[in-house]
């Protein structure tokens, strides 16, 4: 592990340079965040949920300050005021992650508060774990008594702690977490992820858990129970592996909520295929999810012989998968994903890189083929760096088609926040500079309609990790509010969706889809509750382009709950947002 490391940081190409705003004039996203009162709040995490429940998104900055959205001065215009004392002092400086839910069915989002908990790492002295006078080994990390938990909204945007929640237990490095429903009984259930016991000194890694949710907040641990608890031992796709995102998914199109897991350290990612009797099956390497097909471990001659690696066993020569987006791309009805990953050029030809995974449909298996020719990428010299950490799938300019935008960073060789357009469903074209992005080193999206226009706006922060100090005094540490006026003249449907709860669907209506027809045209969008790293997540907001159709034939919700429960709206008219409860 430390050798990995060692090598991050190796022979960096040039960096270019960012976009000029010369550049960017007459592009069709505009940074605003200043104009909206964000502007100066530094963030690498960024959140779109509507917690005072006005229909409108609020924001969530760097996991703990709340900004509710409120109209301006001028007609229109949106601005955030920050709610003071948002959340508790006691856990404001925790290390962890945030995802919102509504976890006690009132109506009002909650948050889980994820704690990074590094117990069990040994003090290492000269590369020798130290040991005690009984020859046990001396902790790194002293235990702190901090905890995951469950954090209550008032409706208002502030919190508090909901004392014995259970999720607090067992302590953890936790980095990932989606909220689902995977029972259908109404009450949001949560994944959480977590990575290596010892980062550094060994492979081995606290298994990922699954918690039901019982109502009022509680939660009970039934990872075992689901069928879902890992092999402590590495080396094997049952293995307990390095965790860095989650997100849930319906991949098969059976109805239930499926749980899509991204591995770091090259090794295999995991999909818990949910069966629909409160168990799971982990179907990875059977539908091609866990990595791609180079398995060698070879690295480059040059990092053979200058610094003697060895060639990499298969379960340790696959992705750094940070962040996967689920949607149709292609429009045929099944949910295709798109996975980030970070890959430097001296991991070697076996080291995953980013890229689109077709989803081949009932007719396929339900597998994925994997197409890295889709997106073009840019690598810049011999040696390169790939730090896609965070991606999402939007249709920016409402043309009906998902687009992609990626969120580079973390090193200092051309990482920036990156747009690319569907063309159709067959390509994808690069369009950064049409589209006016000049922000590098992006840290955290979120999407949402913030202004209720019927075009998805993006939040991003940014990252100082690995940059140079010219860098960071160019790029100071911010939070970028991208205002999306693309598309114009095509048109557009969004809805906000709410679950009747207990014996129904959930409030969130987390897992529920959505399909949109016109005539030969139909389109599916899903409601997740995670979407990849380290809590990522997007407002539940149901959005749709829908180019040049003015009409649409039909509109049905499938809600996520046991009755199998679907709401028909005929003849639709576009250019305007649903607000629907079950």
């Amino acid at each position: 592990m430390k050798s990995a490391l060692f090598f991050a940081g190796l022979l960096l190409a040039a960096a270019p340079a960012l976009p000029s705003q010369a550049e960017a004039k007459g592009t069709c996203f505009r940074e605003i965040a200043a104009r909206a009162g964000i502007a100066r709040v530094p963030s690498k995490r960024v959140v779109w949920a509507d917690f005072d429940g006005d229909g409108r998104p609020d924001v969530l900055l760097d996991r703990k300050q709340v900004f509710l959205n409120r109209p301006g001065k001028k007609k229109g215009e949106r601005v955030f005021k920050e709610v003071p004392g948002a959340i508790p002092e006691k856990i404001e400086a925790w290390r962890g992650i945030v995802l919102p839910g509504d976890v006690n069915g009132d109506g009002k989002l909650d948050l889980y508060w994820g704690v990074y908990c590094d117990f069990q790492k040994p003090k290492v002295e000269k590369g020798r774990v130290v040991l005690d006078a009984r020859g046990r080994p001396v902790p790194a990390v002293k235990d702190d008594g901090r905890r995951s938990c469950i954090l209550l909204g008032d409706g208002k945007g502030r919190f508090h702690i909901l004392e014995k929640s259970g999720v607090e237990d067992p302590p953890s490095t936790v980095c990932a977490a989606a909220f689902l429903d995977y029972d259908k009984d109404g009450i949001l259930d949560l994944f959480t992820g977590s990575w290596y016991k010892a980062y550094g000194v060994s492979l081995e890694c606290y298994p990922d858990r699954l918690y039901k949710g019982l109502g009022g907040g509680k939660f009970k641990d039934v990872t075992k129970e689901a069928g879902m608890m890992t092999d402590s031992k590495p080396g094997s796709h049952r293995s307990s592996k390095p965790t860095y995102g989650a997100a849930t998914i319906d991949w098969n199109n059976d109805g239930w909520t499926d749980i899509l897991v991204c591995v770091y350290g090259r090794q295999w990612n995991m999909l818990w295929k949910n069966n629909g009797d409160g168990t799971f099956t982990e179907v990875g390497a059977r539908t091609g999810w866990d990595g791609d097909a180079i398995r060698d471990g070879r690295y480059p001659e040059i990092v053979r012989v200058r610094y003697h690696r060895a060639d990499e066993k298969p379960f340790r020569s696959n992705g750094n998968t940070f962040d996967v987006s689920a949607g149709d791309i292609d429009n045929d009805g099944d949910m295709d994903l798109f996975s980030g990953e970070i890959t430097h050029w001296w991991a070697g030809p076996s080291s995953d890189l980013s890229m689109f995974l077709i989803n081949l449909g009932k007719a396929g298996g339900w597998k994925f083929q994997r197409r890295p020719d889709l997106v073009p990428r840019r690598r810049r010299g011999r040696t390169w760096n790939q730090g896609d950490i965070h991606t999402a799938l939007f249709d920016y300019d409402n043309d009906g088609w998902l687009d992609l935008v990626i969120a580079s960073s973390d090193y200092p060789d051309g990482q920036f926040l990156r747009l690319y357009r569907n063309l159709g469903g067959k390509a994808f074209e690069e369009v950064t500079s049409k589209a006016g992005f000049h922000w590098r080193s992006p840290a955290g999206i979120s999407l949402s309609d913030f202004d209720g226009d019927g075009r998805l706006d993006l939040l991003c922060g940014r990252s100082h990790m690995r940059l140079t100090k010219e860098q960071k005094k160019e790029s100071p540490l911010a939070t970028g509010l991208w205002w999306n006026r693309c598309g114009k003249g095509n048109h557009w449907l969004e809805l906000r969706l709410r679950g009747a709860g207990k014996g129904g669907a959930n409030t969130c209506a987390i897992g529920a889809r959505v399909i949109a027809r016109a005539g030969k045209h139909r389109w599916i969008r899903e409601i997740q509750g995670g979407a990849g790293h380290a809590g990522h997540d997007n407002d539940f907001l149901v959005h749709f382009g829908l180019g040049k159709v003015k009409r649409l034939d039909s509109v049905e919700i499938l809600w996520p709950d046991k009755a199998g429960s679907r709401t028909v709206l005929k003849d639709v008219a576009a250019d305007r947002l649903l607000d629907i409860h079950q």
